[in-house]
């Protein structure tokens, strides 16, 4: 069991850090589906944001994301999605989908700095619990979600929603089930942010 908890933390690891090459620019700022994909959330505009916790782009970017949310119409709503690349990275999705259970959604962007500016080792549901008592969260109650029922299953739609987009890297923005769009397609952050508020209104 503790080979199997340090290889899951080594593949966390390396996710770390591949996620910290520089993306470059491509010819197209966006692309457009052939059929629309029909979004789960009804008489609304859907932004959906695919994302990763070892993401270094994700926690560079999720500033801008939290301040997109707040200027956004009573007509449009942003998802959060997070996927996983391996087996090392469901547990982040699990910890969302946690915190998303607990009504604890105010420590998203905190884990992100633990992570990525605190360097915390927080690759598995016992590290990630400890560090969730350490911010009011009842432990017991943080482990008990984690293991739930609800949680695989919003785990498991999460991965099934990345296969329908074919989503390959994070951040990756999708519009209204049309377009899609990420830092790597417009060659910045604020660029990314600043094309996912002009494909909400060309919706």
């Amino acid at each position: 069991m503790q080979i199997k908890k340090y290889i899951s933390n080594f593949f966390a690891l390396l996710a770390l850090l591949f996620s910290t090459t520089v993306f470059a620019q491509s010819s197209a700022q966006y692309q457009t589906f052939d059929k629309p994909i029909p979004s789960e959330t009804p008489n609304k505009t859907e932004v959906l944001e695919f994302f990763s916790y070892t993401c270094s782009h994700c926690a560079a970017i999720n500033p801008m994301v939290e301040n997109l949310k707040k200027e956004l119409p009573e007509n449009v709503k942003l998802v959060l999605v997070p996927i996983a690349f391996n087996e090392a990275m469901v547990p982040f999705q699990k910890l969302y989908y946690t915190l998303e259970a607990l009504g604890k959604l105010d420590l998203h962007s905190e884990f992100y700095t633990a992570l990525h500016k605190d360097r915390m080792k927080l690759f598995n549901k016992e590290e990630m619990a400890s560090w969730a008592e350490s911010k009011g969260v009842n432990k017991d109650e943080f482990l008990k979600a984690f293991d739930s029922f609800g949680v695989s299953m919003k785990t498991k739609q999460a991965s099934e929603k990345q296969k329908t987009y074919n989503i390959d890297a994070t951040p990756t923005f999708v519009v209204a089930g049309k377009y899609l769009t990420s830092p790597s397609m417009t060659g910045s952050y604020q660029d990314t942010i600043k094309l996912v508020k002009e494909l909400i209104k060309m919706n």
